[in-house]
């Protein structure tokens, strides 16, 4: 029965049953994960996992979280201190962050200079917004200054009395930021606070456009 003479289990054996314990063990773990991610969301992910089990992790990420995968770590999780892992941690994050703003920015400086695929500057990038066109908003986190907001519409601008889609009185609002960040969210838009010369050169806010909304040149402020 594939016993040694010493009894129990041949050491074969016993190496493939932990294996597929571990593998079986990884594959639950990853489907909780994805169940996880897919009711309270995962915009990054960090995962513990030696050299040996790492290749079974990324055969069983579901590819949804293989997007927002930021990077590994080695810490043993069972003896290792809070204090390590997070460190760990945070050194993946700010690496990834790094990485996906020197990508934004380079979308960014692509599309102001092909003429398409961004525009910066205030008034084109409320335009853009006002037309549902943007997919990223960029802004520096000290980005200043007012705004209006049509109660009605949702038509934004920066000085207005009347809305001039549906004459509706605008409500003023002196959080410039604040009123462009809502009005990206509230059509899905990603938002990044950044703090880059690529932007505050441009008036401390631009935005990659999912669409050409026609806006033509792209003004500073």
């Amino acid at each position: 029965m594939g016993r040694h003479d010493q009894g129990g289990f041949s050491q074969a054996r016993y190496q493939r049953h932990i294996e597929e314990q571990v593998k079986d063990h990884v594959q639950r773990s990853c489907q909780s994960l994805f169940d996880y991610s897919r009711e309270g969301g995962v915009e990054h992910l960090v995962v513990s996992a030696t050299e040996e089990v790492r290749r079974l992790v990324q055969d069983s990420l579901h590819p949804q979280l293989e997007r927002v995968l930021a990077g590994w770590i080695t810490a043993d999780i069972e003896s290792a201190r809070p204090g390590e892992v997070a460190a760990q941690v945070m050194e993946v994050a700010v690496r990834d962050r790094e990485q996906a703003d020197g990508d934004l920015i380079e979308q960014l400086g692509a599309g102001l200079g092909n003429g398409e695929g961004a525009v910066a500057g205030t008034q084109l990038v409320l335009e853009a917004l006002n037309r549902h066109a943007v997919g990223v908003l960029l802004a520096c986190p000290d980005l200043s200054g007012t705004a209006v907001v049509c109660p009605s519409c949702g038509w934004l601008g920066l000085e207005a009395t009347v809305c001039p889609i549906d004459g509706t009185s605008v409500d003023r609002y002196d959080d410039l930021l604040e009123v462009m960040v809502e009005g990206a969210l509230d059509q899905a838009a990603g938002v990044r606070l950044i703090d880059r010369e690529e932007v505050r050169s441009r008036g401390c806010v631009a935005a990659l456009l999912r669409f050409d909304p026609g806006l033509g040149a792209n003004p500073q402020v």
